[in-house]
Order: structure tokens, then sequence, then C-alpha cells
């Protein structure tokens, strides 16, 4: 099956996704009740990862999307999510900062640990680990690929729900 949406309707992110084969991911596992935050600076990231996510099955309503790491401490504090996906790199707080101030947070709050998975387009071994270092639980280089998403989804949310 290929996504097909009229060339007049489509942005640039919606076009990526049309010549992708469905075949690509497991569609074994229920997106449709996860809560997932992206944090990205990049308006096209955005856009992205969110429609590859509800291609996936994931309900429109459980994505939040925030333009940087402030933003992510700050509803992050407010929300629950089962998943995050952060920008490592983004003005007023890049997306290791933001994931410390999370995982202290987290620790002061009695609150599980929120998968979150980094991702950024600078891909060379110290980059992921800097990104391990700083609290982040995964890895995951730009550009995205359907697949490499949902391997991620289920690797870290397919025993806990």
């Amino acid at each position: 099956m290929l996504l097909t949406t009229p060339m007049q309707n489509r942005n640039k992110s919606q076009e990526l996704l049309v010549n992708w084969n469905s075949r690509e991911a497991r569609y074994d596992f229920d997106y449709s009740k996860m809560r997932i935050l992206i944090v990205d600076d990049s308006l096209f990231d955005r856009d992205l990862i969110s429609n590859m996510l509800i291609t996936l099955g994931c309900d429109p309503e459980r994505i939040t999307i925030v333009h940087d790491g402030q933003q992510a401490v700050e509803w992050f504090r407010q929300h629950p999510c089962d998943l995050a996906f952060m920008d490592c790199q983004m003005p007023i707080m890049d997306g290791h900062q933001a994931t410390r101030t999370i995982r202290v947070f987290e620790r002061q709050h009695n609150r599980k640990a929120t998968p979150i998975i980094a991702f950024s387009s600078d891909a060379a071994p110290a980059d992921r680990f800097r990104a391990l270092a700083s609290g982040m639980d995964d890895f995951l280089a730009k550009p995205f690929r359907k697949a490499g998403v949902s391997q991620m989804v289920e690797k870290w949310l397919i025993t806990s729900h």
C-alpha cells in the first residue's frame, strides 16, 4: 500500500512519505494509545516525524509538539507521556540539557523514567555517546525512516503496554 495525497495539498514531509512502502514498518503494535512528545525547532522535522507516527497508527490528538528544550521541560512537568523524541541541537535549551532537567524532575517526583530518543543530523559515535550520557535512552540519526521510528517506538514501549 502506498500513501497518496493530492500533489497540491502536500507539504515537503508528506512528499517524502508518499513513496514509502507501508510494509517497511511492522503493524502488530497498537500505536493509537501512545502519548508521544516531539521536541524540535525544525518545522520540517516536526512535521516529518509526526506524519510518520500518524501513518503508523498514532492518534494525532495524543502527539504533542514543542519547539525547544525549555518548552519540553515545562510541558513535561505538567503532562505524562509514554515516549519523547528530542532533537539534540535547539535554541534556548538544547536536548541534552532538557533531558538532564527532565531526569532530575523524574527522580524528585518518583516518576518512572520516560524513554527519550535523541535525534540529530550529527550521527558520529561521539554524538550518540553525548546523547546517552545526558540521560537519553537511544539515538536516531536524521534523515528519519519510518522503519527506524517504528522500531524505536516498539523497542521502548512494547514491554510497558
